[in-house]
């Protein structure tokens, strides 16, 4: 059995302070959160240097609007996937039904990986991603807001030095991930 060594945005000197995701993978967050209820959806941002790339879902074993856990196999394989492409975790992400996309108790507690976790609040269905996403930095049991910066899809993240990113508002709409679980 082989192990999976992965990276995370603060590993190296890239410690972000700020999440870049596109209106695209947002999307596809809104969407698979949205697709869960009535329970709490979970899955990670993978990128490089705190921009968010690509969105994975994840299984939620506890299926439960309180809290969430990771199905293991998912995790596994979106991580060496994530090494394959040479991505880092960026992000944990998770969802909120009924509740603001600020951390709770169990969230503070449980919170063992030092990345950004982001938070999608359902509470408001006709909410935005802006409204909707909120970015959080979790350390010795504090939480700290983050900047989110959502960019448009023309533009790639990978060139978000030539010009200030932009807040967008979003659409259910998201493309099939081929990494993600399979249709229940």
């Amino acid at each position: 059995m082989s192990s999976v060594r992965w990276r995370c945005a603060r590993d190296g000197p890239t410690h972000v302070s700020d999440l870049v995701i596109s209106s695209a993978v947002a999307d596809e967050v809104m969407a698979h959160a949205r697709a869960e209820l009535p329970n709490e959806a979970c899955g990670l941002l993978s990128g490089i240097g705190g921009g968010a790339a690509r969105f994975h879902a994840a299984r939620n074993i506890e299926a439960s609007p309180f809290g969430f856990e990771m199905d293991a196999g998912d995790l596994l394989r979106i991580l060496a996937g994530m090494e394959r492409a040479g991505q880092e975790l960026v992000a944990i992400v998770h969802s909120h039904p009924r509740s603001p996309a600020v951390p709770s108790a169990r969230d503070i507690a449980e919170s063992h990986y030092p990345v950004i976790q982001l938070i999608v609040s359902l509470s408001d269905s006709r909410a935005t991603a802006r409204e909707a996403l909120r970015g959080w930095r979790i350390e010795d049991g504090i939480a700290s807001e983050v900047s989110l910066l959502v960019e448009p899809d023309q533009q790639p993240l990978a060139d978000r030095s030539t010009s200030e990113p932009a807040r967008a508002s979003m659409s259910s709409s998201t493309a099939q991930d081929p990494s993600s679980p399979p249709e229940r």
